[in-house]
């Protein structure tokens, strides 16, 4: 697909705009409120989840599962057979988290009752507003369709005292910025999608005196403390709320290439492009390139999926590989492989990110913006940062690794992209 000159020009004066408003963002923590409360058309009876819109049952086992365990925690059903089949029967509106603005890992489930990180900006005059939910921490979740009391005790935990706690000591202090924990923990070698212990230490130490300066009782200020502390990813999900804000800054600029999102719900991968609106061009989702734990192989594994990818599509993840060696254990690979990951992807992208600074690579900036046009012209695809669930619901997390996106959705992207041109 060649374009003349003069159009990539026009591209290029267009991308120049979504690039600087994208790197400009200065995306914050504002508040932790129900998701009926603040998410856009959330209604009363409403479920949504990661990726395109898909019909319950085509979805994958993980997200069936998570929507079965939503439906009980909300006490719609009693039972996982009830919820299945109330699900079936449309019970529920079940709707994709892009619709309304809100990211989600993996199964990506949000219900109504559920507490999301409300975060913003403001560009231009107008608020950019994203909303995310709070990551459960690990073992039997319900992001990975894991259901039981366990799984209901602990997101109640979270509705009722970890939620209204955040949110308390956010009115007290004011909103939190988060691009500068980002790119500190860049530095210090996070890649702050798969790997994130310096981002999820340096809020804890922020937040800890602001919690402090609460009223609240002892033992609540303990608990929300002692759970911050032991989950080594609590920052993931305030890194895809904040991706998702930049990516929401460069959104909507006439004739763009640059791709301001990347999802996908285990069966097919979903992009928009900034100069096209909210139009989604869908290939089938792809396998991870991952390291599996012991005992589990890709025969069980489920294709990509989540939203979490949106950290790639704001130019850190996998576009930082390079500045996060201790993540090779994790994901398999070497620390060479690495570099030559963020080096590949500075080829498909607009610029280099002034502010997220990898040391490895004297200090250069992640490569930001990616651009169709380039992805087109080089055959190169995004990579990502990947978790790696298992296909049945209730069997969690079963290995780690580098996902690649299908090139397909970033050729019928561009086609509309010129279609488009005056």
């Amino acid at each position: 697909m060649n374009i003349s000159e003069t159009r990539k020009q026009m591209v290029d004066t267009a991308n120049e705009i979504a690039f600087k408003r994208m790197t400009t963002a200065d995306p914050k923590l504002e508040t932790v409120m129900a998701a009926k409360e603040v998410v856009p058309g959330m209604g009363s009876r409403i479920l949504l989840h990661s990726g395109p819109a898909e019909k319950y049952d085509k979805l994958p086992g993980t997200t069936r599962g998570a929507l079965i365990g939503a439906m009980i925690y909300e006490e719609w059903a009693s039972s996982e057979e009830e919820a299945d089949r109330r699900l079936r029967e449309g019970y529920t509106k079940i709707e994709p988290c892009f619709d309304h603005d809100v990211v989600g890992a993996m199964a990506g489930v949000l219900s109504p009752s559920m507490p999301v990180f409300v975060i913003g900006d403001e560009q231009g005059g107008k608020t950019i507003r994203a909303f995310t939910t709070i990551n459960e921490g690990l073992g039997k979740v319900l992001r990975f369709g894991f259901l039981g009391p366990e799984v209901y005790n602990r997101l109640k935990w979270i509705e009722k005292v970890f939620g209204p706690a955040m949110n308390l000591t956010i009115e007290k202090t004011g909103p939190i910025r988060l691009k500068p924990i980002i790119a500190e923990s860049i530095r210090r070698g996070d890649e702050v999608h798969n790997r994130n212990k310096a981002s999820t230490s340096a809020f804890y130490v922020l937040i800890t005196p602001k919690l402090l300066k609460t009223s609240m009782e002892k033992e609540i200020i303990y608990e929300v403390m002692e759970f911050m502390a032991g989950n080594v990813h609590f920052f993931l999900n305030l890194s895809m709320g904040a991706a998702k804000v930049i990516t929401l800054s460069g959104q909507g600029i006439k004739n763009s290439s640059i791709v301001t999102t990347m999802f996908t719900n285990g069966c097919e991968f979903g992009i928009t492009l900034s100069g096209t609106g909210n139009r989604l061009y869908k290939a089938p989702a792809r396998m991870v390139d991952a390291k599996y734990f012991k005992g589990f192989s890709e025969r069980d594994a489920c294709p990509h999926i989540g939203d979490s990818m949106i950290i790639e599509t704001a130019g850190y993840g996998a576009f930082a590989l390079a500045a996060s060696p201790a993540i090779i254990e994790f994901i398999g690979g070497t620390v060479e492989y690495a570099i030559e990951i963020t080096n590949k992807m500075r080829k498909i992208c607009y610029g280099s990110n002034p502010d997220f600074l990898i040391p490895i690579l004297n200090y250069s900036g992640t490569p930001t913006g990616i651009d169709v046009l380039k992805v087109c012209e080089t055959g190169i695809v995004p990579m990502m940062d990947a978790g790696v669930a298992h296909k049945e619901a209730g069997k969690g997390q079963i290995g780690a690794g580098i996902a690649s996106a299908p090139l397909a959705c970033f050729e019928e992207g561009l086609r509309e992209l010129i279609s488009r041109f005056d």
